[in-house]
């Protein structure tokens, strides 16, 4: 019996634009698609209100806000069939929060990149969009007891415009990331986790 995953990203976009509709659908379902057993529904969901753009994600206060909206948007999905949520953000936000409340799991990519990490390497790199970012990535990697095994964190210094150009074409954004990984391979990374 096939399964039914909502993957939810914590950002709300103008779908009516053609520009972000062509992104949620080329990227983020079809990457999806490509990875899920063929009896698998994989619903992508954007939140009606909250960050426009990843330039925000530096404010704790914006955060606060945008977190209460993306468990607003979780929780309109309870009852509606799915067998598990995902939350399409590295920093897990109000994973816990959502796990609280809804009846299925709740998957937090950090979480589980770096459980997988761990098993593929001792030494782990961590590669983040933006050096407001590291403080956050370092929390989680410390709740999530993995502190031992983290050897670098380091950024790409991505901005909102870089990132949804990315999307039409991901070449630039691709050599900077090289260029970050040879760094956190210099500090001893033997497995690298774009977050």
């Amino acid at each position: 019996m096939g399964k039914r995953i909502a993957v939810v990203a914590p950002m709300a976009v103008d779908l009516s634009q053609e520009m972000y509709r062509d992104i949620a659908g080329k990227v983020f379902v079809n990457n999806a698609k490509k990875l899920k057993e063929p009896d698998t529904e994989i619903d992508f969901f954007l939140m009606q209100k909250g960050f426009e753009g990843i330039d925000e994600f530096a404010w704790d206060a914006l955060n606060a806000w945008n977190s209460f909206e993306l468990y607003e948007t979780v929780r309109g999905l309870k009852g509606k069939g799915y067998d598990a949520i995902v939350v399409h953000c590295y920093w897990d936000p109000y994973i816990y929060p959502l796990r609280q409340y809804m009846d299925i799991p709740v998957i937090g990519v950090a979480q589980n990149s770096l459980m997988f990490a761990h098993m593929m390497g001792r030494k782990v790199g961590l590669i983040t969009f933006s050096k407001y970012a590291i403080p956050i990535v370092e929390e989680l990697v410390t709740k999530y007891g993995f502190e031992d095994s983290v050897v670098s964190i380091r950024s790409t210094e991505t901005t909102t415009d870089d990132f949804l150009q990315g999307f039409l074409d991901a070449t630039p954004i691709i050599e900077r990331f090289k260029e970050v990984a040879r760094e956190c391979i210099k500090d001893g990374a033997e497995v690298l986790v774009p977050g």
